[in-house]
Parts: structure tokens; C-alpha cells; sequence
């Protein structure tokens, strides 16, 4: 599957299939090149903030390397798993800063 195909199924499962997730429309998954350099981000846009994380990029691809398949790990399940990581460590800084 390619990047772009990655990217539009994130954005399914964001905002739907017929765009019915509305509380999730500040919410994006951004697909950019640079040269030969592919990259995922989540950008997070709302009234008077913005933030953009890279999740993915193909130069530093640190997906795991699957020998009986001689591919690396799914790019979208990768990008799910990298998702929660950031939630995860959202929402311990969070404690952190306000108690």
C-alpha cells in the first residue's frame, strides 16, 4: 500500500466514511514528500492552538522488519500504534503538569 493510500485510511477512520465524525474535523493526518523523503504526521488544529507530530518518515523508518516476508511491519497499524504512544505519553505529562 502506498503512503498517500496510508493516509486517506487514517483519515477514514478519523472522521468516517461519509465524513460523520465531526468532533474530530480540527484533527488530521498530514502526507508530505521532501526530495525522496516520505512522512505521516497528525496535526491538530483548534481555536488557539496548533500542533503537528511527526509520527513516520521513510528515512528513519523504525517500523520492524519482517523476515518471512521480506517487508517491513503495516504502515497503518504501525502509524495506530505510534498514535497511542503519543496519547499515552500526552496524557502522562498531562498528570505531570497539572495535579
Amino acid at each position: 500500500m502506498k503512503t498517500e493510500e496510508v493516509v486517506d485510511r487514517l483519515m477514514c477512520r478519523l472522521w468516517g466514511k461519509e465524513a460523520e465524525k465531526e468532533h474530530n474535523f480540527s484533527h488530521s493526518f498530514i502526507y508530505s514528500k521532501a526530495g525522496h523523503i516520505e512522512s505521516i504526521s497528525l496535526q491538530m488544529n483548534e481555536e488557539n492552538y496548533s500542533v503537528n507530530i511527526e509520527l513516520w518518515n521513510s528515512e528513519n523508518d523504525d517500523r520492524e522488519w519482517i523476515e518471512s516476508i521480506n517487508d517491513y511491519d503495516d504502515l497503518f497499524y504501525h502509524i495506530l500504534w505510534k498514535y497511542e504512544k503519543v496519547i499515552s505519553s500526552l496524557l502522562e505529562l498531562k498528570k505531570d503538569l497539572i495535579q
